[in-house]
């Protein structure tokens, strides 16, 4: 029996839906000897399957019957890495978690893609195959930066996450959130350094900066 290990970050939509396709894949091309686990890096545990990951499986005509409320999420664990023949992730951040945490499965692990492009087909046994690809000592590369090396010959194709063709942004994401609290933080620094044009605080000698709030204001009675 062929054990097959499926990581993503949380369990409930990327490694489900390769882990689905994969089981539904192995019995139409009449295999019996495969056994597929799914988990993730860092999940909540006992988390079913996300929605929309549920409804784009359904489109699947291949998986129209499959029932999907079975899956729960699950942290993967040292005794699932230890079975794994092959230990197949989403992108290289879950290859650089398997080599921090669990180094001795670090050449049986590498992402779908460098698997996808790379990956002898048979007749030799899988173990073999995968030995092949040198997967510990494979370098991981992200963003721009990698793609510029590997376009210059720098690097090999080496593990790359599926998203490896986006820009790489240094710092936190700007999200929409985000760039809404930096206009309001920008607003607020105007309001703040504006010239005051109230005349009862200028007649009293009270130019420049508006006070800011809770502050005493003196006005034409005097102190108050």
């Amino acid at each position: 029996m062929t054990e097959l290990l499926v990581l993503c970050t949380g369990n409930a939509a990327r490694s489900v839906m390769a882990g689905f396709m994969l089981e539904t894949l192995d019995v139409a091309r009449g295999g019996t000897d495969l056994h597929i686990v799914t988990g993730g890096t860092h999940t909540v545990d006992g988390q079913p399957m996300g929605l929309r990951t549920r409804s784009a499986l359904k489109t699947l005509p291949e998986l129209a019957q499959v029932e999907f409320g079975r899956h729960r999420s699950r942290q993967v664990g040292k005794a699932d890495l230890d079975r794994a023949e092959l230990v197949v992730v989403m992108e290289a951040d879950h290859v650089r978690f398997v080599r921090r945490h669990y180094p001795e499965a670090a050449d049986r692990t590498a992402t779908i893609r460098r698997l996808c492009e790379d990956l002898p087909p048979g007749p030799l046994p899988l173990r073999e195959r995968v030995a092949s690809l040198a997967l510990a000592d494979a370098i991981l590369s992200n963003g721009v930066r990698g793609l510029r090396e590997r376009a210059l010959g720098a690097l090999p194709a080496a593990d790359h996450p599926a998203v490896d063709s986006r820009p790489c942004i240094v710092g936190r994401p700007q999200t929409d959130s985000r760039r809404r609290t930096d206009r309001r933080r920008r607003t607020a620094r105007r309001r703040r350094t504006r010239p005051c044009t109230n005349p009862l605080i200028s007649a009293h000698g009270v130019s420049g900066a508006t006070p800011a709030r809770g502050s005493r204001r003196t006005g034409a009675r005097g102190d108050r």
